[in-house]
C-alpha cells in the first residue's frame, strides 16, 4: 500500500529528551499511524544505544540509524545495513589516523556495530576513557596483527575523539576527505572534539532521501523534525528536503523557529500536555533510561 506521507523525526532532543520519550510523543505517533503516516526516526546512534532508549521500538515504525548506515523496522529482529567501509578503506583511514596521532574507535558492521576496538596514541584523554568505561563491556584494544586481523569484513565507521574541541588539522580533513566526515563536540564530556568517519555519501538527510524514494514519496510528503540549524548544513541535505526540516530550539523546550513556543514536540501533531505533567512522563518505566551520552 502506497503511504500517504512520513513524518521522519531526529530523536535526541527531538522526540527523546535525555533519552526519555514523553507520553504524548507515544498518543501522537499512534494518532499519526492510524492516519496511516508512519513516523520514521533518524539518528546518529548505533544499534546498541538504540537499546537504551526505553519504547522506541513501540513508537517508531522505522529507525535510520548511524547516520543511515543502518535500518531498522520495528517488527524486525534484527538491523538490516545500508552502508559500511570495506576492509581496504578501514586499513587506509587507520593508516591516516596513526600518521596524525589520533585516538580512535573502529566500530564493527552492523548488526554487531556495538562492539568497538580502540587505539589510543595520546598519553591522556578523559573523553576516550569515559566511553571505554560506559562501553567496557563491548569495548576491547585493537588486537596484535591490527587492523586488517580484527576487521577482515570491514567497518560502519570509525570516531575520532580529540582531547579538545580546536578544530581538526586542515591537512586531516583533506586526507579523510574522499569519506563522509563529520565533526561535533562529545556528548559525553561536552567539549571534547569528535570526528566521525562514514562510508562516502552516509548522511542523515541522504537516508532520508533514499529512504522517500525507494517508496515514492515526493518532499511535499514529507515532514522532517530537528532540534539544531547544524544538521542540514553539516549533512548537505537535498535542496528539495531542506524547506521541509522543522527546527526545535534548544534542544528539549519544543521552541519551533518562527513560530510560538510549545511545551513539547507532540503539540505539533495535535496534542495538548495536560497542566502540570512532566515531559519526561513515560509509558515504559520498567526499567531506568540510559544516559543521553550512550549515544553513538
Amino acid at each position: 500500500m502506497k503511504l500517504k506521507g512520513v513524518l521522519a523525526s531526529d530523536l535526541d532532543g527531538t522526540i527523546a529528551v535525555k533519552g526519555v520519550i514523553g507520553a504524548g510523543e507515544f498518543r501522537a505517533a499512534e494518532k499519526l499511524r492510524l492516519a496511516g503516516i508512519p513516523l520514521l526516526v533518524v539518528t546518529g546512534r548505533n544499534s546498541l544505544s538504540l537499546q537504551w532508549v526505553d519504547g522506541l521500538r513501540e513508537l517508531a515504525d522505522e529507525i535510520l540509524f548511524s547516520s543511515g548506515a543502518g535500518l531498522q523496522v520495528a517488527s524486525e529482529a534484527l538491523p538490516r545495513e545500508l552502508h559500511w567501509l570495506s576492509a581496504g578503506e578501514v586499513q587506509r583511514i587507520a593508516g591516516i589516523l596513526n600518521d596524525f596521532g589520533e585516538d580512535y574507535c573502529i566500530l564493527h558492521r552492523i548488526p554487531r556495530s556495538g562492539n568497538f576496538s580502540w587505539v589510543r596514541r595520546r598519553p591522556e584523554n578523559a573523553d576516550l576513557d569515559s566511553r571505554l568505561k560506559l562501553y567496557a563491556r563491548w569495548a576491547k584494544p585493537l588486537p596484535p596483527g591490527g587492523v586488517a586481523r580484527a576487521f577482515p569484513e570491514g567497518a560502519v565507521h570509525i570516531l575520532v575523539i580529540r582531547p579538545s574541541f580546536p578544530a581538526p588539522d586542515s591537512d586531516l580533513i583533506s586526507a579523510l576527505s574522499e569519506w563522509s566526515v563529520f565533526t561535533g563536540t562529545s556528548p559525553l564530556d561536552h567539549s571534547s572534539a569528535w570526528l566521525e568517519i562514514f562510508p562516502a555519501g552516509v548522511n542523515k538527510g541522504g537516508a532520508l532521501s533514499e529512504w522517500c524514494a525507494r517508496r515514492g514519496l515526493s518532499a511535499g510528503s514529507v515532514m522532517a523534525l530537528g532540534n539544531d540549524y547544524i544538521l542540514p548544513e553539516r549533512e548537505v541535505l537535498p535542496l528539495p528536503w531542506r524547506r521541509l526540516w522543522l527546527c526545535l530550539e534548544p534542544a528539549g523546550s519544543g521552541r519551533a523557529v518562527r513560530a510560538r513556543p510549545r511545551p513539547s514536540v507532540s503539540p505539533r501533531l495535535g496534542y495538548k500536555e495536560r497542566p502540570g505533567s512532566r515531559r519526561s512522563e513515560s509509558p515504559h518505566p520498567s526499567g531506568s533510561p540510559r544516559p543521553q551520552s550512550a549515544a553513538l
